[in-house]
């Protein structure tokens, strides 16, 4: 309870930022996944603060502020796609959604530039209640995506129960992949499932360019990581929009956004988010 109320705390006193991440490919950017940044000396660890606020119950309401963050976003920029991270203990519809499906239906271009990634750090409530819930969002125009598939709690079933648009396999299949044909081989079995499962596979955590390269050689539509695209604080499609084009990479980032962002370089910080 003390950790998920640091998480709160940071957010009432302005000590919470987004930052943005890349999934990009061949064709360009995909979206752009919402992270936050947590500044302050006693920011707690990622995976202390999530699994906070989901042993507490209180991720749902995180999750109501994560959302309008972005919509807000999106109703200010016409052209942006952006993701959000929703626990898949929030993953139930009802009365705490109203706000947030009311946004949507008022303005189905926004919608149709939203990718709600649904995490699995948590067990889901009810796999049909979060297909009602999924079913939802898809019918005001938005998109689904599965976060860590391959270690969260769901299954294959509960996959083909919630029809994704997108399958994010985890970054530690990718990293094992380096190490042997046969972690090769396991990474490329299971691109191939999230292949029949939805219509783009994204691969996390890639750090280098060899990892990128294997990726691409075992059939990932789309890719995430700090080699791809490293979290910036500024809008970084702004930037670009500006900007002629460059190679991606940590590099490439670091000149759309000027090295620059809103946070000094020696804030006490922490990646709050569950992917990238």
């Amino acid at each position: 309870m003390a950790t998920a109320a640091q998480v709160f705390a940071a957010a009432a006193e302005g000590r919470l930022f987004p930052a943005w991440q890349a999934v990009s490919g061949e064709s360009g950017i995909l979206y752009h996944e919402c992270l936050l940044r947590l500044v302050g000396d006693d920011a707690p660890a990622v995976s202390d603060a999530i699994a906070a606020l989901e042993r507490t119950g209180l991720v749902r309401a995180f999750d109501q502020i994560m959302v309008s963050l972005v919509l807000d976003e999106l109703e200010a920029d016409p052209d942006v796609r952006l993701a959000v991270n929703v626990s898949a203990a929030s993953a139930v519809l009802d009365l705490w959604w109203d706000d947030a499906l009311a946004r949507l239906r008022a303005n189905p271009a926004a919608a149709r530039r939203l990718v709600v990634e649904i995490t699995e750090t948590a067990a889901f409530a009810s796999i049909s209640g979060a297909a009602r819930f999924t079913s939802a969002l898809r019918e005001r125009g938005c998109r689904i995506a599965i976060d860590d598939f391959g270690m969260g709690f769901s299954s294959v079933r509960s996959v083909l129960a919630l029809s994704p648009d997108y399958l994010k396999v985890d970054a530690f299949f990718l990293h094992r992949a380096s190490q042997s044909a046969r972690h090769r081989s396991t990474l490329a079995h299971l691109i191939g499932l999230a292949g029949t499962l939805a219509a783009g596979v994204i691969v996390e955590g890639v750090e280098t360019e060899a990892e990128s390269r294997l990726a691409a050689a075992l059939g990932a539509d789309w890719q995430q990581g700090h080699y791809i695209h490293f979290p910036s604080t500024l809008r970084p499609w702004i930037a670009r929009r500006g900007a002629a084009a460059a190679p991606s990479g940590f590099a490439s980032t670091l000149a759309a956004s000027g090295g620059t962002g809103f946070l000094p370089a020696n804030s006490a910080q922490r990646s709050l988010g569950r992917a990238g």
